[in-house]
């Protein structure tokens, strides 16, 4: 058919050539020929096409599938190419099923689009190529390119210049001598891939960052400056899924999970020589014996500690203790290594301290 629009019923198409060639078929179409040519043309239904191999069916492609679609190449000694000068749209699912001794070229030129699933099939000797030639082939994010019932048991699937968007998990199984030969193919978007990527390494710095100053601050007992308090604190205000861990560590570090400001043991600021502020309570709070092997106590000079949390290396809270603090000898039957003590004091100051278990 050339030019021309066709509905109502069903399209039956017989004999040596189906060809179809700027026509609109509003209509399912079911041809059984000895080679098909499809350049041009929109299908609005399903389309099933059966090319018995009596000559090479090449197409120009430019066509659009609007339904779901079947392909079926047989016979011996005749290519079925697609898309031979322009590249296709299926919007529906289709399904590629060769038993011939010569290949299904699909995508050979241009820009064809998957936006439905793909399933291939090849049972014979002449396999299947996509965008082997030249041409281009995408599928569109959360759909699927797999094998089918029938199988794909022979020769080669070559995926050249294919594209997968999103991140949809696919799966090609083969059999008997069947190969794929994948050529420049990319499976996951490569934005969405270097976008977790970036994630990734933002959560390791923000967790190397908390974990730098915890270790060469707040754990040997110093205080962190301004510049430490405003580089945790953006940390600590980071949403879970940019600051991972980390926030939750920065959160800790600076007592906002206590207290609703980061409390003024954090802060170092500039003070003129003979105006030097008595040190906080928090200055005269202590554990000892430090390093120690079974346990350990907490001095403070009469002010009350209202919870104690020791912390393993990697920042994990391994104990919580809320009553009988200070005086009272804190067991640690834990494994030799640095730990980290974390003290909330009634006065809303937060105290963290290196323990070595020895």
């Amino acid at each position: 058919m050339t030019s021309g629009t066709v509905t109502n019923g069903t399209f039956y198409a017989r004999g040596n050539l189906a060809s179809f060639n700027g026509t609109l078929m509003d209509c399912p179409v079911d041809a059984v020929c000895g080679y098909i040519r499809l350049s041009g043309s929109t299908f609005n239904e399903t389309a099933d096409f059966t090319d018995l191999g009596a000559a090479t069916g090449t197409g120009a492609g430019g066509c659009t599938f609007n339904g779901d679609v079947t392909i079926t190449h047989t016979g011996t000694l005749t290519y079925f190419t697609l898309a031979n000068t322009t590249g296709d749209t299926f919007n529906g699912n289709v399904t590629f099923t060769n038993s011939s001794n010569r290949e299904i070229h699909i995508a050979s030129s241009g820009a064809t689009l998957f936006n439905g699933n793909v399933i291939l099939n090849s049972t014979s000797s002449g396999g299947i190529s996509i965008a082997n030639g030249g041409g281009s082939a995408t599928l569109a994010t959360g759909k699927t390119i797999s094998i089918g019932s029938s199988g794909f048991s022979a020769d080669f699937l070559t995926l050249k210049n294919f594209t997968q968007n999103g991140s949809t998990a696919q799966t090609l199984t083969l059999t008997g001598t069947a190969v794929v030969n994948m050529i420049a193919a990319t499976f996951g978007d490569a934005a969405a891939l270097n976008e977790l990527v970036a994630d990734e390494l933002a959560l390791e710095t923000h967790l190397k960052a908390v974990n730098s100053l915890y270790f060469t601050k707040l754990a040997p007992g110093d205080t962190l400056d301004d510049s430490d308090s405003s580089n945790v604190l953006e940390i600590a205000l980071l949403p879970y899924f940019e600051g991972g861990e980390a926030s939750f560590i920065g959160i800790g570090m600076l007592g906002l999970e206590h207290t609703p400001s980061i409390p003024q043991l954090r802060l170092r600021n500039e003070v003129p020589m003979g105006d030097i502020p008595p040190a906080p309570i928090a200055q005269l709070t202590t554990i000892y014996p430090n390093p120690t092997s079974d346990f350990f106590y907490v001095k403070t000079e009469g002010v009350k500690v209202e919870k104690l949390e020791i912390y393993d290396a990697r920042i994990k809270l391994l104990i919580t203790i809320e009553k009988n603090i200070v005086g009272s000898a804190i067991s640690v039957n834990y494994k030799p290594g640095v730990y980290g003590v974390k003290l909330y004091l009634i006065t809303g100051e937060v105290k963290w301290f290196k323990l070595v278990i020895v």
